[in-house]
């Protein structure tokens, strides 16, 4: 289900980063710790409708992995708003980032909708998640997600996507995975 890295986001987008995984003593804030880190961007639309979004693992949260991460999701001519976070202050100098405070999400509403379903979403279908196979839960959330509104599509796209790819078995994904990062 993974998404051609040509179909980028564009217009307005706004971008963020969450941890995935359950509560840790002593791990709070955007300590990693056992969780998954993860970045998230969106396409707003305006008026509380999103477009499309990007969804991808990460290794931390340092501006050199942010960078890499939005650039292969986030089309250049994007004009990317994020919160206030010390990684994005670095990236701002390089790329289209507008830094807005947070205010405890109310400046970036639909951005962390997004990141609450899709959160209820790995715990209602898979309920636990493979750290191998978590940048997999993220293509397939992307792809279901960026084709909802073709839903009559979603299952003809997949079944041609599946025949036009190698076959990927358990051992290729894990292989995958690991150079992916």
């Amino acid at each position: 289900m993974k998404q051609s890295l040509s179909a980028k986001l564009v217009g307005n987008v706004e971008v963020d980063e969450f941890t995935v995984g359950g509560r840790q003593k002593d791990h709070y804030g955007r300590k990693t710790g056992k969780k998954k880190a993860t970045l998230i961007a969106v396409e707003s639309l305006g008026g509380g409708k999103v477009g499309n979004i990007y969804i991808a693992p990460i290794d931390n949260f340092k501006s050199e992995t942010l960078k890499y991460a939005i650039k292969s999701g986030v089309a250049n001519s994007a004009k990317i708003k994020a919160d206030e976070f010390q990684s994005y202050k670095t990236l701002s100098k390089e790329m289209n980032i507008e830094r807005v405070p947070s205010h405890k999400g109310k400046n970036f509403k639909e951005l962390h909708n997004q990141i609450m379903v899709f959160k209820n979403w790995l715990r209602g279908i898979h309920h636990k998640c493979s750290n191998t196979l978590y940048f997999a839960y993220c293509d397939e959330y992307r792809f279901r997600f960026n084709k909802r509104n073709n839903r009559k599509a979603i299952f003809g796209h997949l079944i041609e996507a599946m025949l036009h790819s190698n076959p990927h078995p358990s051992p290729i994904l894990k292989t995958i995975r690991a150079y992916s990062t």
